[in-house]
């Protein structure tokens, strides 16, 4: 039986000017080739192309790998055509220029043209059938992911397993990001509420390797997998279940016990909703010792495998 204050009430949690927040293990990631994704796929090797450009939303939008730096409104249109292309001049300029603005049309070649120059004519083609669209080589990181996820829909359980883990290692933070002082280049992303879709595929396949690794008894993969998933959507309660179960399955039930005080904590700091109930439930069964190992295995009420 775990000692201390009920998390569940909240009793003697002092006053804050913040979360009263303790400070959970950091979950290391499994070793590639080791723990339940060990074995080598032929299926993954279709899908480690490296691509020579790469467009990242999982995170602050940016585009790495060209050989030149992007300004805020070149990184804004080339992400804009790389979510959307092929795209018409037109659906970019209302997209990136939403204010009044004079010569948009020459405003936009002009970009595209600096862009074009920095990242190289390959990966930024000439204006074709009145659509910009970007090169072949270049990929947009939330379409990696989304490859692995319908990859690893169709494979075994420890092949799917490495596919997520591959996908997730491309997640960096809350999706579609950008810096205050920018956003009248990124108003797009509001509008279209483009982080939604994002987050929830990023949270879907954190689970579903979650629920694997842990039906697999690879906590220390569920843990990664949850962590990972945590970076979108912090107090997500099936990431944060995920985790508890995790931890406690790999023997740390005060770990457990922490993530549990932290999500409390931070619900209430940012008055949103109470704890759901499956979050409580799981707690309780936790810290009172009547959860077994095996059934950290099985997924928990509310959880979706």
């Amino acid at each position: 039986m775990l000692e201390g204050p009920d998390p569940v009430s909240g009793a003697e949690c002092p006053d804050r000017g913040g979360p009263a927040q303790s400070v959970e293990p950091r979950p290391t990631p499994p070793p590639r080739g080791e723990g339940c994704g060990a074995t080598e796929a032929e299926g993954l090797r279709e899908l480690e192309r490296a691509p020579q450009l790469l467009v990242r939303v999982l995170g602050d939008i940016d585009v790495v790998g060209g050989p030149l730096g992007l300004t805020a409104l070149q990184t804004a249109v080339v992400s804009y055509i790389a979510v959307h292309g092929p795209v018409t001049a037109s659906g970019v300029e209302d997209a990136v220029w939403t204010a009044p603005t004079s010569n948009r049309r020459k405003r936009l070649a002009n970009t595209v043209s600096a862009a074009r120059a920095a990242l190289g004519a390959q990966h930024l083609p000439p204006l074709s059938d009145g659509r910009y669209r970007l090169g072949d080589s270049v990929e947009l990181d939330v379409h990696l992911l989304e490859e692995r996820v319908a990859a690893a829909a169709t494979q075994k359980a420890e092949v799917a397993i490495e596919t997520l883990r591959d996908g997730l290692a491309l997640v960096r933070g809350a999706p579609f990001g950008y810096r205050w002082s920018e956003r009248r280049y990124f108003v797009w992303v509001d509008f279209e509420n483009a982080a939604v879709a994002a987050e929830r595929l990023v949270i879907d396949a954190a689970v579903l390797m979650g629920e694997l690794c842990l039906t697999a008894g690879d906590f220390t993969g569920a843990s990664w997998a949850a962590s990972h998933g945590r970076l979108v959507s912090p107090t997500n309660p099936q990431l944060t279940e995920l985790l508890m179960r995790a931890f406690a399955g790999g023997g740390d039930r005060h770990a457990a016990r922490r993530v549990f005080e932290n999500h409390r904590n931070a619900l209430a700091w940012l008055d949103l909703d109470e704890v759901a109930e499956s979050t409580v439930e799981l707690y309780r069964e936790l810290v009172s010792s009547h959860l077994s190992t095996t059934a950290l295995t099985q997924a928990h009420p509310g959880t979706t495998a």
